[in-house]
């Protein structure tokens, strides 16, 4: 395992049709290697579902968010809380836009 520091750097927010939900996509460095298992993410108190996850990118299958544009975002790795994440928590938030 990397012991450089996990950084978020960017998030998008797309409607993915072959679930007919939106789906969280996460990129950053270092996010190192794991599985669903050890990692989290967390909106409006509500466990996410991981669909894939690799050393920069997570993508998050978006359930029970409850809000259109939720502030309310826990994002955790093995490794602990990826630099970035108080950033996109504090004055970014996640957008859901149909």
């Amino acid at each position: 395992m990397s012991t450089d520091i996990a950084t978020l750097l960017s998030y998008s927010v797309d409607f993915d049709s072959s679930l007919d939900d939106y789906v969280l996509t996460l990129t950053g460095t270092n996010f190192g290697a794991f599985t669903g298992d050890n990692t989290e993410v967390i909106i409006d108190g509500f466990h996410q579902t991981i669909i894939s996850a690799s050393d920069t990118e997570v993508k998050v299958h978006l359930v029970n968010v409850l809000d259109s544009s939720t502030m309310n975002i826990a994002f955790y790795l093995p490794s602990g809380i990826p630099a970035g994440t108080d950033d996109l928590d504090m004055n970014i938030g996640i957008s859901l836009t149909p």
